[in-house]
């Protein structure tokens, strides 16, 4: 090889020290050539570039192969390559790609080649990005909440796996079972229906204090003859209504009345209607404002 080289000279000197040596300007494809295999140390004059396993390897993560290197090296040093560089490009290229890396969002595994077969080339599933590395071990490139669901909407039964590699236990909320539908015939409230008559009641009986004021609210009734022979007024049945509604709201009934008299009066004036109704509980006339329901009022003559 010639000691100088003209401008844009296309040839270099490379030496047992694993150098290349370019006295004067070198052609724009030799720079390329070097400044992709080896690293430049100097300029001006004379330009030096040293080759390393880590200049090499950045060659072939380029793209460009063993051969291609050695044949580049090999037409710009205008001879054979000295043994110690290609040494170093062939046992750098050996190593290199050994382990090889891919991107991922989450990995799925499982002891079925089938299973595992079947998954990666279902259709449905496809979206996922899956690929398979062996046997029985599929990339996604899907986060790994969306592989979950979308494995589980085509039937099968993943289990999720935590970073350490234990099976994930997932915190699940309850889940009310849906509400039946209304017989026919029943009305619901605000829609043109009424609730069934059980319901009803159970809001009812949930409430005394409401169920009292419309009681209390309710229209007295006047005495009227009596039904039997006898000629004194008659308090009609009816006007317990008004009685018990006022038995309740009284604050001294309602704190001597314990819960259970307090739910026996609201079911006696609201489950049976107008005379039909028997005479009041005696628990409930026990009571401090009592009951005075089937009883004559004052105005009748005592017999």
């Amino acid at each position: 090889m010639p000691a100088a080289a003209a401008p844009g000279h296309r040839d270099g000197r490379i030496g047992a020290g694993l150098t290349a040596v370019v006295t004067g300007t070198p052609s724009a494809r030799l720079a390329g050539l070097l400044d992709s295999v080896a690293d430049r140390e100097t300029s001006g004059t004379a330009s030096v570039w040293r080759f390393s396993a880590g200049s090499v390897r950045r060659a072939l993560d380029a793209g460009r192969t063993r051969e291609d290197i050695t044949a580049g090296l090999a037409a710009a040093a205008a001879g054979p390559l000295p043994q110690p560089l290609s040494y170093l490009i062939a046992d750098t290229a050996r190593a290199h790609g050994r382990v090889r890396i891919a991107p991922a969002s989450c990995v799925l595994h499982g002891d079925e080649p089938t299973l595992l077969a079947e998954l990666a080339a279902h259709r449905k599933l496809a979206k996922l990005g899956l690929r398979q590395l062996a046997p029985t071990v599929l990339i996604s490139r899907s986060p790994l909440d969306a592989t979950l669901a979308a494995l589980r909407a085509e039937g099968y039964a993943p289990a999720a796996e935590s970073a350490e590699g234990t099976v994930r236990i997932e915190q699940g909320r309850p889940r009310r079972a849906a509400a039946a539908a209304a017989p026919r015939g029943s009305k619901a409230s605000g829609g043109g229906r009424t609730a069934a008559p059980g319901t009803a009641k159970e809001s009812a009986a949930a409430d005394p204090g409401a169920l009292a004021t419309r009681l209390l609210a309710a229209p007295a009734t006047t005495a009227g003859p009596a039904p039997l022979d006898g000629g004194g007024a008659f308090v009609d049945p009816v006007d317990e209504f008004g009685v018990v509604g006022r038995a309740l709201c009284d604050a001294g009934a309602l704190g001597a009345m314990a819960p259970e008299q307090l739910r026996q009066a609201v079911a006696y004036t609201a489950a049976v209607p107008g005379p039909s109704r028997p005479a009041c509980p005696r628990s409930v006339r026990r009571g401090r404002a009592g009951c005075r329901g089937g009883r004559r009022s004052r105005s009748a003559p005592a017999r």
